[in-house]
């Protein structure tokens, strides 16, 4: 019964200081939470959008493929991570030097991440649909500056 209570202690011990480990963690990265779930979420959107393609052109899904998401979020949040601490403890008052946005090298990694998910998300996109994002995106600016000369032209107009 001693040694029942003994390795009841010791239990509750380690569960107790992971508890108090866990806690530590998560008060770290409470400053980034927001990055990294908005990098997790756009790797999932590029993952189903992945899927969707691969389904129109008929190529089979596998577990390997899908095991590239996880390796990649593994891998995105542990350099947004590390980059983070790196922020934090070295290069943060040295940045801060010439820009007052805090964690900007955090912020500027995220953002590179977080492009690289949009442009697969487009190449997917494309593959589904075969319209090109980028194009449309042009078209509309384009379309949006036309419609402000002539707004410009007509005031113009109406003051002469």
């Amino acid at each position: 019964m001693k040694i029942l209570t003994f390795y009841s202690q010791i239990f509750t011990l380690f569960k107790t200081k992971i508890l108090i480990l866990l806690q530590v963690i998560a008060a770290f990265l409470i400053p980034i939470k927001w990055l990294l779930i908005m990098v997790i979420l756009m790797i999932l959107v590029d993952m189903i959008t992945g899927i969707i393609k691969s389904k129109k052109q008929n190529i089979p899904l596998t577990s390997r493929k899908l095991s590239h998401t996880v390796s990649k979020i593994l891998l995105y949040c542990g350099a947004l991570i590390i980059v983070y601490g790196l922020d934090v403890a070295l290069i943060g008052e040295f940045v801060a030097l010439f820009t007052t946005i805090k964690l900007f090298i955090t912020k500027g990694l995220a953002c590179f991440l977080i492009t690289v998910e949009i442009v697969s998300f487009h190449e997917n996109f494309e593959g589904i649909t075969g319209i090109n994002l980028f194009n449309k995106f042009k078209q509309y600016l384009t379309r949006a500056k036309q419609i402000k000369d002539d707004i410009t032209e007509l005031k113009d107009e109406n003051k002469g």
